[in-house]
């Protein structure tokens, strides 16, 4: 455990860096259960594979960036 201007660091920017890109490699291998029909149209409609019937959404890259760079003022590292 370090401490860094204050704040108890837990994970270091590795560790930060690999949980993002295995939160990606999910996203976009496995997907997420998105129930709103609604949803699954949009997502579909810009880039993401959808599976209607089981109602699995996969996430491209391409649509998590724009998500990403909008938020990160968010994230405390």
């Amino acid at each position: 455990m370090n401490l860094a201007f204050g704040r108890l660091i837990l994970l270091s920017n590795n560790d930060v860096e690999r949980i993002h890109e295995t939160s990606l490699k999910i996203l976009q291998e496995i997907g997420i259960k998105v129930l709103s029909k609604k949803v699954q149209r949009l997502l579909a409609e810009n880039g993401a594979k959808v599976d209607f019937t089981r109602s699995i959404v996969k996430l491209p890259g391409s649509l998590v960036a724009p998500a990403e760079i909008e938020h990160h003022h968010t994230y405390l590292y």
